[in-house]
């Protein structure tokens, strides 16, 4: 498989959106001091920003650009690797929750 390519528009709009971010996530990280209030403003952050959707966007970008560049069977290929996914703590009280962010 080789380099897949993007435009202009495409490559700025990744760039906007990794470095809106990455900054934003950078200042909460150097900005708060307590493990709850880091979480909880991380998670303003992340709704704030609509970072899902932001990544969404990122993805969407490279996908289409895959499928117009590689073959059925490359693209295939990469869309169906196993990729592991971190699994949410579901059953874990807050207070397990805040132990495992301190680990």
């Amino acid at each position: 498989m080789g380099i897949i390519v993007l435009n202009q528009h495409e490559y700025q709009e990744i760039f906007r959106i990794l470095n809106v971010t990455i900054g934003y996530i950078d200042k909460i990280a150097s900005g708060f001091y307590g493990t709850e209030e880091t979480a909880l403003a991380l998670l303003l952050g992340f709704k704030e920003n609509k970072t899902l959707d932001q990544l969404s966007q990122i993805r969407y970008i490279l996908q289409i650009a895959m499928e117009k560049q590689l073959s059925n069977q490359e693209y295939d290929e990469i869309i169906e690797k196993e990729v592991e996914i971190w699994k949410p703590p579901y059953d874990s009280s807050k207070e397990e929750l805040l132990d495992m962010i301190r680990e």
